[in-house]
């Protein structure tokens, strides 16, 4: 399961319940991860991606980012609110 930290606040759409966003990297996060959440009310993901390249997305977290990039499609999809957060690298980005 993806280290999240869920945030929630009312609404001023009048709404009755809080709206509820999950902030994370996207490491581990699975559609079938993002099924159970939409069943379970949420309404929005913060995504924090650290690099589009994969080189330097491994020197960074020391994974690879594959997955990580195929989720804002599979966030949008479902209907939630997405927020990207992106990473930016020094200049030059990682060293070679």
């Amino acid at each position: 399961m993806p280290r999240v930290l869920y945030r929630m606040h009312k609404a001023d759409q009048g709404r009755d319940r809080p709206l509820v966003l999950i902030e994370t990297n996207g490491y581990g996060l699975t559609p079938q991860h993002l099924d159970r959440f939409k069943e379970a009310g949420v309404d929005s993901f913060w995504l924090d991606i650290k690099a589009f390249e994969e080189s330097d997305h491994k020197w960074l977290t020391g994974c690879f980012n594959r997955n990580i990039l195929k989720l804002p499609e599979a966030i949008l999809k479902r209907g939630f609110v997405l927020e990207v957060f992106p990473f930016i690298s020094p200049p030059g980005g990682a060293p070679n």
